[in-house]
């Protein structure tokens, strides 16, 4: 009997322990699935806490979407001041830390005033919707070819145009009505008369463009129109090429160039031709047909456009502080630390 009831026990025993190891087969798998679960969701909070930069409110800012705000200030430091702008320091700051300074600041703005948009019902039309996908294939070829280590995504660069034309939207809205006081104007005017008139110099030009591209050879080709130039100097006969733009009797004016462009301009005398000068998107010849004064006219009809504008500034600014008021901004100074400029 006490033989039997061992066997008994024993055989109970094992069907346990098939039947432990049978349950086995099916939560080993199961647990395994839920560990590397577990260590993925780990490893994704993690790299979303390498790859935020900024939290304004609610809205965490990827590296990859603050490499946007990064290139168009690097583009625009390099407009204005030159290929060997980073070398320059402002006021014993570097000129990158400047820039990034500068990317931080328009980021912050834009994602204010943006956020404004749906209080102020103010949407894009169907023909800016269709730019924002055209400017956004395009900033994307750009800026991925500048920082190669990003990867940085269409759905990025189309977010990054879109709130850049409702934020110049939202301002055109804020300033639209405003109206120019004359009497403070003409005291504005007056005060600043005899600096203009010293400084006015009217400059008529023609120049060539070729743009750069990795779809053509700009530098050959810019480099043979200057080899002919010294030949004829009649910019015109160019404009037939491919790729290549010219433009006769054109008045200097701002924004039509790359900003620092102005004083190498400025230093040609009237009938000189430029060497080629190159910029981070384009190549120029310059040639300056003439150089006269601005009337009086043409000079206060410029200070006007300039008050009007600095007047328009000044209403935006006021509001933009109202409105940053209600905006939380959270740093990842560690992340935005390792950023460089130049490449990434």
């Amino acid at each position: 009997y006490i033989i039997n009831l061992v066997r008994k026990k024993v055989r109970h025993m094992d069907n346990k322990k098939i039947m432990f190891y049978k349950n086995m087969k099916f939560y080993i798998p199961l647990i395994i699935f839920i560990i590397i679960g577990v260590v993925l969701f780990i490893f994704r909070i993690y790299n979303n806490n390498l790859n935020f930069v900024f939290k304004i409110n609610k809205d965490k800012i990827s590296k990859e979407e603050f490499i946007l705000y990064l290139y168009d200030q690097k583009k625009y430091f390099e407009e204005t001041g030159g290929p060997d702008i980073w070398e320059t320091p402002f006021d014993s700051i570097s000129a990158k830390e400047v820039a990034k300074n500068n990317a931080i600041s328009s980021l912050i703005l834009v994602k204010t005033v943006s956020s404004k948009a749906k209080e102020l019902s103010i949407t894009l039309t169907e023909e800016e919707e269709v730019l924002v996908k055209q400017q956004a294939k395009e900033l994307k070829q750009e800026v991925s070819n500048v920082y190669s280590s990003y990867k940085i995504s269409l759905k990025d660069c189309e977010k990054y145009i879109r709130e850049n034309i409702i934020e110049l939207k939202i301002f055109s809205h804020l300033t639209n009505s405003y109206q120019i006081n004359e009497d403070e104007f003409e005291k504005y005017y007056n005060r600043i008369k005899p600096n203009i008139e010293e400084s006015s110099k009217k400059i008529i030009l023609d120049y060539i463009n070729v743009p750069k591209s990795q779809q053509y050879n700009s530098q050959q080709i810019i480099q043979e129109i200057f080899y002919n130039i010294n030949q004829d100097t009649n910019f015109r006969k160019f404009d037939i090429q491919e790729n290549v733009f010219v433009e006769t009797n054109v008045v200097l004016e701002d924004g039509l160039f790359e900003p620092y462009l102005y004083d190498i301009i400025y230093k040609l005398n009237e009938g000189s031709t430029s060497n080629i000068i190159e910029t981070s998107s384009n190549f120029y010849i310059f040639k300056i047909k003439k150089i006269e004064k601005y009337s009086l006219e043409e000079l206060k009809k410029r200070e006007k456009q300039e008050y009007i504008l600095m007047k328009k500034n000044e209403i935006y600014s006021e509001q933009v502080k109202i409105w940053s008021t209600s905006i939380s901004v959270e740093k990842n100074d560690k992340v935005i630390n390792q950023i460089d400029i130049l490449n990434g």
